[in-house]
């Protein structure tokens, strides 16, 4: 949306009321906080966004941020790198019941989350000390989870699979994030996956080939030799599949071999950018993934244009710039 738009549409919002509590999206990170603050969220509210790094660059006094119980301090989070996470109490969205969007940045959400059952957007990008995400059984409407650049994650709760709603799962730059949730496969509405900058990460193959959805799946600066690559994991996945014995013996002579039958033929759109790929990485044969029409390996060593092109028959655009 153009900034001018936006910015016309955010001062309608306003002139709804002069009280914040009665608009119906809360932009400005000083009302925000104030009404999480205080409890005064009403059922108008539908959108909610708060940034407390952005709230304390305002040089809002640390009197009013600590004020009320529903902001506080955790002891042994004062010692960690990073002063702008704070942690709320989810009881403090009490009243929003028709809150449909929440954006939080340098927050941690404690407590049950039964509060935000109506939620359909759920953003916790930024949050330093996220290690692990909430059970997701209480708000099972969610159609997109943001947990961008949330460093200390490791795990995604496996009550990740009851949200048959969920069309975007954003995880990039997870760097903590071991593995995505054994039961990922059940999530059959998701349409968008991504995982770039997850450089901890180990993949369930016979999980990814089950999202019969997914048309966008982004993996940049991956190790995809735990990813897509181990031969034992690939041989089940295709042993479920299809029979293919001269590709198992590939992948038992070269476990760098990725294997794209690993993966759902929903793809449209596959990013391998910087993944360390050479030229004998990929199976000539590329028929499993009859709708990618973009695929992205910018960024891998690869010398010459890859064969597998002329299995793609609603290829659109292929990117292998800024290879060594």
């Amino acid at each position: 949306m153009h900034q001018l738009l936006q910015d016309m549409g955010r001062q309608v919002v306003y002139e709804e009321s002069q009280n914040p509590e009665e608009h119906t999206r809360l932009w400005r990170h000083k009302d925000s906080f104030n009404i999480l603050r205080d409890q005064t969220g009403s059922i108008k509210v539908k959108c909610l966004i708060l940034d407390m790094k952005m709230l304390k660059k305002n040089n809002i006094p640390a009197t009013n941020i600590h004020s009320r119980p529903r902001f506080f301090w955790n002891p042994t989070y004062l010692a960690q790198t990073n002063p702008n996470d704070e942690f709320l109490e989810t009881v403090a969205f009490k009243g929003m019941h028709n809150l449909r969007l929440l954006k939080l940045s340098y927050v941690k959400l404690f407590g049950t989350y039964d509060v935000l059952e109506s939620l359909k957007i759920l953003n916790l990008s930024h949050s330093i000390n996220l290690v692990e995400t909430p059970n997701f059984s209480n708000i099972p409407n969610l159609e997109k989870l943001v947990l961008k650049n949330c460093l200390s994650l490791a795990e995604v709760d496996e009550s990740l699979a009851t949200l048959q709603r969920l069309i975007v799962l954003n995880l990039k730059d997870c760097k903590s994030l071991r593995k995505l949730p054994t039961n990922i496969g059940m999530v059959q509405s998701l349409e968008e996956l991504i995982i770039s900058g997850c450089s901890n990460h180990v993949g369930a193959v016979d999980e990814l080939v089950k999202l019969k959805s997914l048309k966008v799946f982004l993996a940049n600066y991956t190790n995809l030799n735990q990813l897509l690559s181990a031969a034992h994991e690939v041989e089940v996945a295709l042993s479920h599949m299809l029979s293919f014995p001269n590709w198992i013996t590939k992948l038992n002579k070269n476990p760098k071999i990725i294997s794209f039958v690993c993966l759902p033929s929903s793809l449209v759109t596959l990013s391998l950018a910087s993944c360390n790929l050479s030229d004998d990485a990929f199976f000539n044969d590329f028929g499993s993934l009859p709708l990618l029409q973009n695929p992205f390996l910018g960024g891998n060593p690869i010398r010459s244009l890859p064969h597998f092109i002329r299995y793609l028959a609603r290829l659109k655009r292929l990117d292998i710039s800024w290879s060594p």
